[in-house]
């Protein structure tokens, strides 16, 4: 599996290419991919909650640039940013902290949940 990364900065587009991993990924067959719930959760906390129509590219849009620049295989993952919400962005920020639990739910693939542990 690889992970592609298609970066949209200040008006141009490019690939990068990165983790080579067989690292667990859930199936979205039978999702339509055009119209997917996604909701971000901090402890408990919706934070973040939007949909793929709400992508400044279709996922048809992103799955044709990309597959004019490599070959896409099954299993192969297109990270596409975030929605609004993020912690930096809101008055007062909200940063992660040690003991919170990020959820991110993607209707119809599931949940990935991860504990925030503070390095030290």
């Amino acid at each position: 599996m690889t992970f592609l990364v298609i970066t949209i900065t200040t008006g141009r587009c490019g690939f990068a290419i990165s983790f080579g991993t067989n690292a667990g990924v859930a199936s979205a067959d039978g999702v339509d991919l055009t119209a997917i719930d996604i909701k971000t959760t901090v402890s408990g906390e919706e934070l973040q909650s939007s949909n793929t129509r709400n992508l400044i590219f279709s996922i048809v849009e992103l799955i044709q640039y990309a597959s004019a620049g490599m070959t896409l295989e099954p299993g192969d993952v297109i990270a596409t940013g975030t929605p609004g919400g993020v912690g930096d962005s809101r008055t007062p920020p909200r940063y992660l902290r040690d003991g919170d639990v990020v959820d991110v739910w993607v209707d119809g693939v599931g949940t990935l949940r991860n504990p925030v542990t503070l390095e030290t």
